[in-house]
């Protein structure tokens, strides 16, 4: 390995993770099963596709807190990680609700917008 003499250009470190974005990206995973549970409770006329959607649902919004951290390296500033922090929470709630199946009477978009309007 050669030592750097300062003629040439230094060698570029690979960019540093923030300590929260570790935080954040375990939160998105927590929202994600919260969803899950909530969508389960409120929305229970599911039938049996609830056995694939809940792990689904789980395992999409992993692979968003994933993309999230790794993201969140190239963000300069505080201000800018946290605003994708809001789009990665807006992504996983819609994931969460999207995945949900409805045996009958609708999509679960339907049915949470009756439920919010009554």
């Amino acid at each position: 390995m050669m030592a750097y003499s300062g003629d040439e250009p230094a060698p570029r470190a690979a960019p540093k993770t923030p300590p929260e974005s570790a935080i954040l990206s375990f939160w998105l995973v927590l929202l994600g099963i919260a969803c899950q549970v909530l969508l389960v409770k409120v929305l229970p006329m599911t039938g049996l596709g609830v056995l694939l959607s809940v792990p689904m649902g789980v395992g999409c919004s992993i692979a968003l807190a994933l993309g999230y951290f790794f993201y969140s390296r190239r963000q300069p500033t505080v201000r800018a990680r946290l605003l994708t922090f809001a789009l990665f929470v807006l992504a996983v709630i819609l994931l969460s609700i999207a995945l949900h199946p409805q045996d009958y009477g609708g999509s679960a978009f339907g049915k949470l917008w009756l439920l919010l309007t009554e």
